[in-house]
């Protein structure tokens, strides 16, 4: 399994002029009605998955296909992918099997949430449980 972490505030306008191009119509469609700061970090998970499934699959990242399950689960043929974002910061796993990845930054714990998780006393142990759960999903 490779993981890879990218700090969005590194992203260079050209990179980002770049992985835009990689983008189908329809990604991009729906990347632009995201608010605009959630556009940047689905481009940059979109451009980082894409780099390290290039990699595995020795594909340009431009070639690489991503398309969705049902439930929305981005899929690629010949490796299993996971992208997650929070704050400035996207994350990626690439595995040979199913893998789970989930970001979270840590922050005061929503009160509806904060009831779907027990055992939990401060926000750190709340995201700890949250994200394990969310990766494993």
């Amino acid at each position: 399994m490779n993981v890879r972490f990218l700090n969005v505030n590194t992203v260079s306008p050209e990179e980002l002029s770049l992985w835009e191009s990689w983008l189908t119509a329809d990604k991009r469609q729906r990347i632009d009605r995201l608010p605009a700061d959630k556009r940047l970090l689905s481009l940059c998970g979109d451009a980082l998955g894409r780099i390290m499934l290039g990699e595995v699959l020795h594909l340009a990242p431009e070639a690489v296909t991503i398309t969705e399950s049902e439930s929305g689960k981005p899929l690629t043929d010949g490796a299993f992918f996971s992208i997650s974002h929070s704050g400035d910061v996207v994350g990626c796993a690439v595995s040979d099997r199913e893998v789970g990845l989930d970001l979270e930054q840590i922050r005061s714990v929503p009160q509806r949430l904060g009831r779907a998780l027990e055992g939990w006393q401060t926000p750190e142990e709340f995201w700890h449980l949250w994200t394990r759960r969310e990766a494993a999903i």
